[in-house]
């Protein structure tokens, strides 16, 4: 059972992400027409479905230009920069108590990633007083995959030449 991410509310978290340019994706539907849940918790983690805000006003400008001048174009450039099954550049984002990461497709979404983490770290450090200590404690409880001596394995009586 998580010790940090159950105390964080629906609100809190939405906070966090439009505070990291990013936005829920709330309006998304199953193939039924149920709502799908830009928030899903586990025990342990939470998924979150979100899209980056558009911030630049000139690519939104562009966007909005093309499609007018040339909507075969901007089709085109839907089409390829779509990376979900809901037909939309949405991100879908995991995260535990000590961790927060976005499935990856590009060199652009692992950066993304990686900020987005820092970021998230900072924002449970500054909620709660405890966090950094218990943040040390996990890092230093994992093994380190380099100091770690390799299995033995056992292939019977060895022969010295």
């Amino acid at each position: 059972m998580s010790k940090y991410i159950n105390k964080l509310t629906d609100e809190e978290i939405e906070k966090f992400f439009n505070d990291n340019g990013y936005e829920l994706t709330k309006d998304l539907k199953d193939p039924d027409g149920l709502p799908i849940d830009a928030i899903e918790r586990g025990e342990d983690s939470i998924f979150v479905r979100a899209q980056k805000m558009q911030i630049d006003e000139t690519e939104a400008a562009l966007n909005a230009y093309l499609a007018q001048k040339a909507p075969h174009i901007a089709a085109l450039s839907a089409i390829a920069s779509m990376r979900s099954g809901y037909g939309r550049n949405i991100d879908l984002i995991h995260f535990s108590d000590y961790f927060m990461s976005k499935f990856c497709i590009t060199e652009e979404d692992k950066q993304d990633s990686e900020k987005l983490c820092h970021s998230y770290i900072s924002f449970m450090d500054d909620k709660f007083p405890e966090y950094r200590d218990d943040l040390i404690a996990y890092c230093d409880s994992l093994e380190d995959e380099e100091t770690k001596a390799p299995e033995q394995k056992d292939d019977g009586p060895t022969q010295t030449l």
